[in-house]
């Protein structure tokens, strides 16, 4: 190899003559391939069609999922243990039909405490009602005892007064004088302890009724709590809100479910399986050319494809950054 890469030097170097023949036979190679890869291609042919007139179709395709027009998600409103199941995937129910209980025993026992606080209430204001009556009826005999005292007192008045005019004239003794002065201080004494006794019994009588105010609340309140604890109890029974078919069943027996954040999902029911719609996402450069009403075709994959021309019903804008 060195020895030719030498040659060639020697050659090159030698004059323009020697330079040309060293080139030529590769350029003459060269020419010779070109010509004969260019004689080697056929003739031009063009081909005419007869002018037609008609529609340009677009299409746009999508992947989609295929649901039922209506679906229901059935939850729990109450936490607690899966007792019973009363349906599965595919079964046919109807509107209030029970798919599922709840362990009811916690429930049905905070029924029975609401229900026994509520009763307890009820029997505080018959109490304070039969209370009431009783103060009524001390009240109206305090009223009798400051009457009587206001009475005794109007009589000792008018006996003082006649005993100090008889012993200005010297007709009675000072001891007599002194007996009817305190007669009528007793009896100034006891009007005032009387009307002391019907203000107080007043007092209680008043206290009483706002107790019986404040007891009647509070059977409202045992009768709200005995109504919620009802109604827990009822939400243990779940039942089918709509005719349908179950197509997803996300509880077994046993299982703990726990609704003190949201409702979780036990059933899945579909109204009507024979009207189903197809949820497809297409690309926003897509979005100008799908109209409501416009033909639609889809395939169903499987082991027997089979196509299908619905129409759009809506067309939803969702904008996700």
């Amino acid at each position: 190899m060195g020895r030719i890469t030498n040659w060639m030097k020697t050659v090159w170097e030698q004059s323009m003559f020697h330079r040309a023949m060293l080139v030529a036979p590769p350029v003459a190679l060269l020419l010779l391939a070109a010509f004969w890869t260019v004689g080697s291609r056929s003739a031009v042919q063009y081909y005419t069609a007869k002018v037609e007139k008609g529609d340009i179709s677009q299409v746009v395709q999508a992947t989609g999922t295929i649901n039922a027009v209506t679906t229901v998600q059935v939850g729990s409103q109450v936490s607690g243990t899966i007792a019973r199941l009363f349906a599965d995937f595919n079964t046919q129910v109807t509107k209030d039909q029970v798919i599922s209980q709840i362990d009811p025993a916690i429930f049905r026992a905070q029924l029975l405490q609401a229900e026994a606080d509520l009763e307890n209430a009820r029997a505080n204001v018959t109490g304070l009602l039969a209370q009431i009556e009783t103060q009524r009826a001390e009240l109206l005999a305090q009223k009798a005892n400051v009457d009587k005292a206001q009475a005794q007192l109007t009589d000792a008045r008018l006996n003082l007064q006649r005993t100090k005019d008889l012993f200005d004239q010297g007709i009675v003794a000072a001891a007599l004088r002194d007996t009817a002065q305190s007669n009528y201080d007793g009896a100034l004494a006891s009007l005032h302890v009387a009307q002391a006794q019907y203000e107080q019994s007043e007092a209680r009588l008043k206290s009483t009724i706002a107790q019986l105010d404040q007891a009647k609340a509070q059977v409202e309140q045992r009768k709200a709590a005995a109504e919620l604890a009802h109604v827990n109890l009822d939400h243990t029974t779940i039942r089918a809100p709509i005719d349908g078919t179950v197509i997803a069943r996300n509880v077994d027996v046993g299982q703990t479910v726990a609704a003190s954040l949201q409702a979780p999902t036990l059933f899945v029911i579909a109204q009507d399986l024979t009207k189903m719609q197809v949820y497809a996402k297409t690309d926003e450069s897509d979005v100008g050319k799908i109209k409501v009403g416009a033909t639609a075709q889809f395939r169903e994959p499987g082991a027997h494809e089979r196509d299908h021309n619905p129409k759009r019903r809506h067309l939803r804008h969702h904008h996700r950054l």
